[in-house]
């Protein structure tokens, strides 16, 4: 009989069928036992007996165990196949994020090296244009000569140069921006010239020359006695003393004052 016309044959294929009644099947029907050794509910030392004894079951077993085999080993294929796809697409997005990180660092050397030479090329230009503005300031200094310059043999002052006439009623000072004088002994107001209510008269000069009432210069008897026919020069200013009266005027611009006892005069 063949085993497909036994009517056992559907519970001998389901794994459902307790392990009991797949004993007894085995002992009632040998044609089925090559269904039997196949039913995963069938138990280990059935499916031996089983094997032991039909040789058909025993080759149906050893191809299903050579079938399960082949397909392990081509499900392991696929996931060896698939691991290796990944790991060359890490690979390459690795490679390719590598390359990209390299020209961006690239760039970013570049930037810098432009911004570097950038920087510099704008130092050199201010220091050129500072150097160039210093020589031509220094240039344009030298080379505007004095309108009225001191007299060669003038004593080269300091700053708050003090000095006073032989007889000591005149007295001088020149300081920072300006040369002034004051008078003690005049005769202002018989000449009909304007005179300060004060002790002293003063006059000064800067960029021009005017009376300075209120103000006293180096009246304090500590300056120097600047003999007639002698000169003094600082700052810019100039005063020469002579018998007839002291002269200090702007060496830029000629501009200046005389004062004596007998008067006084801007020029």
């Amino acid at each position: 009989m063949r085993a497909r016309d036994i009517p056992e044959a559907v519970e001998a294929a389901d794994p459902s069928t307790s392990p009991e009644r797949l004993g007894d099947i085995a002992d009632a029907y040998q044609e089925l036992h090559p269904i039997l050794v196949l039913n995963p509910a069938c138990p280990d030392d059935l499916r031996q007996w089983i094997r032991a004894t039909t040789p058909e079951a025993n080759e149906a077993w050893e191809n299903h165990l050579a079938a399960e085999r082949a397909q392990r080993e081509a499900a392991s294929s696929q996931t060896g196949r698939q691991s290796w796809q990944i790991q060359q697409s890490q690979y390459r997005s690795a490679s390719s994020n590598k390359k990209g990180w390299e020209r961006v660092g690239r760039w970013l050397v570049l930037g810098v090296v432009i911004i570097s030479v950038i920087a510099v090329i704008r130092g050199c230009g201010r220091l050129v244009q500072e150097v160039t503005s210093s020589s031509g300031s220094d240039t344009s200094t030298s080379a505007t000569p004095s309108v009225s310059p001191a007299p060669a043999n003038a004593i080269s002052a300091s700053s708050a140069s003090r000095f006073q006439s032989p007889t000591q009623n005149i007295s001088c000072e020149i300081y920072d921006d300006r040369a002034s004088c004051s008078i003690y002994a005049r005769d202002y107001g018989d000449a009909g010239l304007e005179d300060c209510d004060g002790t002293y008269f003063s006059m000064e000069i800067r960029d021009s020359a005017s009376p300075a009432c209120g103000s006293e210069f180096a009246t304090d008897g500590m300056a120097m006695t600047l003999e007639y026919g002698e000169s003094v020069k600082s700052e810019g200013f100039a005063c020469s003393s002579a018998d007839d009266g002291m002269r200090c005027w702007n060496q830029s611009n000629g501009h200046g004052f005389k004062i004596a006892r007998e008067g006084y005069s801007t020029f």
